[in-house]
């Protein structure tokens, strides 16, 4: 969807070509110009060998292009789904209205079983990430969601009040929703970056809000919710265009994630919880059954 790297390169090949082509037949017809038979007959030969390693060069690079575009055109099955399998949906009545995704109860659980294997190996590797230094500046959100999710766990674990402020540091560096470049979203690999990466932010930005909610200074926990709350409302809109793919299902969990985590949500989308709820569990459930017909 959109012009893809693919598709430039493809343009851009082919007009070179093009060009080549008239500037090569501009230049053969004047040199020939008082030759005689046997030397026209020479430099036609070369010529057209140079024309012939062009155009292989031309499918190569087409080629190329084609297979290293940023997308691929989806087939009709991702946007059918005849093979949909439909997922229960928690009723309105059913969606409480704030929910825990960590509750005190697992917490205790992580602090009593974080030297026992195998759970030491996950404990080290979350220490690892949330010890790591804040930079002056990130690429993408996604890494600064999930130093901010790996800080905040490390605090609930070990109270040390070092990685609170760490968390509240990157909180502090999201950037606002991204501009929608086209149908794939933001500017790829730069802060947000397109639905797929912005949904790959949001349930580590979500975890980190949960567990550190009580805590955060007033201004960061607002700004949080609101940058998020409104990266989800474009995934919500995106749905309308998306195929039903891999990057939906990623797409979905972080609108579900992003349900569950948050209430008072009427003040920044026209969605309710339950909407957005609602809206991620239908995504999810057009994921096809397994089996040889699977897209």
């Amino acid at each position: 969807m959109g012009v893809t790297n693919g598709d430039f390169m493809k343009g851009f090949h082919f007009s070179s070509l093009i060009v080549f082509l008239f500037c090569f037949a501009a230049g053969f017809s004047s040199k020939c110009r008082g030759w005689d038979a046997k030397q026209v007959q020479t430099e036609a030969e070369s010529a057209a060998g140079t024309v012939l390693n062009s155009l292989q060069n031309f499918g190569k690079y087409l080629g190329e292009g084609v297979l290293y575009s940023r997308y691929k055109k989806p087939g009709w099955r991702e946007y059918i789904m005849p093979d949909r399998l439909e997922l229960t949906c928690m009723s309105s009545a059913g969606l409480p209205p704030q929910t825990r995704l960590l509750t005190a109860y697992q917490i205790n659980l992580i602090k009593i079983r974080k030297n026992r294997a195998p759970y030491d190996r996950w404990y080290r590797l979350v220490r690892q990430k949330a010890d790591q230094p804040v930079l002056p500046r990130y690429g993408r959100v996604t890494e600064i969601a999930r130093q901010a999710k790996a800080c905040a766990l490390l605090y609930c674990i070990e109270k040390d009040p070092a990685y609170l402020h760490k968390t509240i540091d990157l909180l502090d560096r999201l950037p606002e929703p991204p501009a929608i470049a086209d149908l794939e979203g933001g500017k790829p690999n730069s802060g947000w970056g397109d639905y797929l990466q912005s949904a790959e932010a949001v349930p580590s930005l979500c975890v980190t809000y949960d567990l550190l909610q009580e805590e955060l200074p007033p201004q960061i926990r607002v700004d949080t919710k609101r940058k998020v709350l409104e990266v989800v409302e474009q995934l919500v809109n995106a749905f309308k265009i998306t195929p039903r793919n891999n990057h939906v299902t990623v797409m979905a969990i972080a609108v579900c994630t992003s349900a569950l985590t948050f209430d008072n949500i009427g003040e920044y989308l026209y969605y309710s919880r339950n909407d957005l709820f609602r809206s991620g569990i239908d995504q999810l459930s057009q994921i096809a059954k397994p089996g040889p017909r699977g897209p």
